[in-house]
């Protein structure tokens, strides 16, 4: 019988955050597959269970695939994790899924849901969200004005993730292209050293300043 492929949602910071049902199915799972096995050796330390990690990132994944259908369909069971949160939001995951989907009906996929940077951002950002637009991480190159640009013409509210090295450049470029819009960053969400900022770009960009800029941010541009 074919085993069970398991997306498993892990905590994007504060390990209590971990749900009693991810534990279980991490701790009683055959293997886990992890873009940074570091990241996944720690959690697993931290609950006690001793498993094979398989890297599977971007890089690996075009080699590992096959193998990882084939102890699927021998009966393995085995978990999918991030590097934090949600699995297959902005990482490569998806098209292990898809694979499943077309090729091997007989594999179950089962979602373990909980934390997710981007979802913990929506829920404190204030903004209506009927409608709104993820963009996971931004290109580094080339694109990434263009997308900006789209974002700052679209009505509607747009989530995505930034780096230190790089948010104060993006809340430059929304002070230009849309000034009065507002906008949410959630930075170190979870962490010790959670902070929130609202207001217009050039207000968010001078409290940013004013602290030490360091950690890992979800940005959510207001609606227009």
């Amino acid at each position: 019988m074919p085993g069970i492929l398991y997306i498993v949602a892990t905590p994007i910071g504060n390990l209590a955050d971990l749900s009693d049902r991810a534990k279980e199915i991490l701790i009683h799972v055959n293997a886990v597959l992890s873009e940074d096995t570091r990241e996944a050796a720690k959690l697993l330390a931290h609950i006690g269970a001793s498993k094979t990690v398989i890297r599977y990132d971007e890089h690996t994944k075009g080699q590992r695939e096959d193998a990882i259908l084939q102890r699927l369909m021998a009966g393995d069971n085995l978990a999918l994790v991030a590097d934090r949160g949600t699995p297959n939001i902005a990482d490569p995951g998806g098209r292990l899924v898809e694979r499943v989907f077309k090729e091997c009906p007989g594999i179950k996929v089962v979602p373990i849901p909980g934390p997710s940077a981007m979802s913990a951002a929506l829920s404190v950002c204030g903004f209506p969200l009927q409608q709104f637009c993820g963009y996971g991480f931004l290109p580094l190159k080339n694109k990434r004005q263009a997308i900006l640009k789209k974002m700052a013409e679209d009505p509607r509210p747009a989530v995505f993730f930034e780096s230190p090295h790089r948010i104060e450049k993006v809340l430059s470029f929304f002070i230009e292209a849309c000034p009065d819009r507002e906008i949410f960053i959630g930075r170190e969400l979870t962490k010790a050293f959670e902070h929130l900022y609202r207001g217009k770009p050039a207000d968010v960009l001078a409290a940013l300043r004013a602290d030490a800029v360091k950690g890992e941010f979800v940005v959510v541009l207001g609606p227009g």
